[in-house]
């Protein structure tokens, strides 16, 4: 045997034993860590006034973004809201003066479940809007098939915690595109209406219309148009047409400086092709140019594999999450609960066999920003590609040994 294949024996061999001690050390200090963070939002529920806290020195992060849009939805005062100068000022002032800025643009269905959790008072909304999240991932994950023994870990994934954190809707947005995707075909109607839901964060799954147009699931693309407009007809009925005047006029021209703002405003912490060509120094056009080649290499694998090919359901949704992740030009590693719902469930296919590949890939969501610190480097679309990458390959293994196994 040659040195360099028994090294890669050695490898194969070590893998596996290291890779569990180190996922259950990093990972029961994520979760110290988000506890210590919860704990004092937990003690000050019935607390009226919002709190600064860490990690974005704003009241519990993200959800001081939420929770003032919907009491401004509620107003129909969309020139505020999607203004965002007038939008920093009002939270400043309603919230805290520390609130540091964070721009509203999100699509109006957002608005339509946080108009709603704004009638809690602050601090319990945010409890409340944190466990609804759960409660529902939980539902459409258990209605699509997927074990407890998978969902209970991607809830505490470390994409989770952070989502949890900041208090956006990652949770949600990742239960429904993997939900989506599972029950496409089984329950093509269930999958279109649980898919149409992503219109309130369109980015979080990109690629799953790609999905069902390449698979011909024509009910499931009724489905999800049928319930798109009645919420979009349930948002414009409640809150006004105004509001789609706001998002278009200036809501969108607020997203594309977010986008491609210099430094990027929380690259740190990005998943995008984009972002990281920006942070490897590249001008805006040529990241807009890399991150156009990726997005059409997303769509072409991504159709490729729900046109028909080798890979069973649950590797098709997993390598569809993971090419999401690569088509959008903006997303935070909070985006990524799908991305670790999908890594779970193959774990648990493999009956919990991982490597240090797999406790790495993991892991990336906390990594990522430890890599940013050091080496300011964006690389988190080389952890998704090679997760799309390792099935593609996996799969090609399948029908190799399938092959050798008729041949014989």
């Amino acid at each position: 045997m040659s040195l360099a294949r028994r090294l890669r024996e050695y490898l194969r061999i070590a893998s596996p034993l290291i890779a569990y001690p180190v996922l259950a050390i990093a990972w029961l200090a994520l979760l110290w860590n988000f506890f210590s963070i919860m704990a004092p939002r937990a003690a000050r529920i019935g607390a009226s006034a919002a709190v600064n806290t860490w990690p974005c020195n704003a009241p519990d992060c993200d959800f001081s973004m939420f929770w003032p849009a919907g009491i401004l939805a509620r107003g129909e005062n969309f020139a505020t809201l999607y203004q965002p100068a007038l939008f920093a000022a009002w939270r400043q002032h309603f919230l805290s003066a520390g609130a540091q800025p964070l721009d509203w643009f999100y699509p109006p269905p957002a608005l339509l479940p946080a108009a709603a959790i704004s009638y809690l008072p602050f601090n319990l909304a945010f409890a409340a809007w944190t466990i609804l999240q759960i409660a529902i991932a939980f539902f459409l994950l258990r209605a699509a098939g997927l074990s407890r023994a998978v969902i209970l870990p991607s809830l505490l994934s470390p994409a989770a915690l952070w989502n949890m954190e900041m208090g956006n809707i990652g949770i949600f947005c990742g239960a429904c595109t993997v939900a989506g995707l599972l029950l496409a075909d089984t329950a093509p109607l269930r999958a279109g209406a649980v898919i149409s839901l992503l219109f309130c964060k369109p980015q979080s799954g990109l690629l799953a219309p790609v999905a069902l147009l390449a698979s011909r699931n024509l009910r499931a693309i009724l489905a999800g148009a049928a319930v798109a407009a009645l919420l979009l007809g349930l948002e414009t009925a409640v809150l006004g047409a105004s509001v789609w005047t706001q998002f278009f006029s200036t809501g969108l021209a607020a997203a594309r400086r977010t986008l491609t703002a210099d430094p990027p405003i929380g690259a740190e912490r990005g998943v995008s092709v984009f972002w990281m060509l920006r942070g490897f120094g590249l001008g805006i056009a040529a990241s807009y140019a890399g991150q156009a080649i990726a997005a059409m290499i997303a769509i072409g694998l991504t159709w490729r594999l729900w046109a028909g090919g080798a890979m069973d359901k649950l590797e098709r949704t997993a390598c569809t999450v993971f090419l999401c992740l690569l088509a959008t030009p903006y997303g935070y590693v909070n985006d990524m609960v799908a991305y670790s719902i999908a890594l779970a469930a193959l774990a648990r296919a493999r009956f919990w066999r991982i490597d240090l590949l797999d406790t790495a890939l993991w892991l990336w969501p906390a990594i990522c920003p430890l890599i940013w610190a050091d080496f300011h480097m964006l690389l988190t679309p080389l952890a998704s590609g090679l997760a799309a990458a390792r099935i593609f390959m996996r799969a090609r293994g399948k029908v190799r040994r399938g092959m050798a196994a008729h041949a014989a």
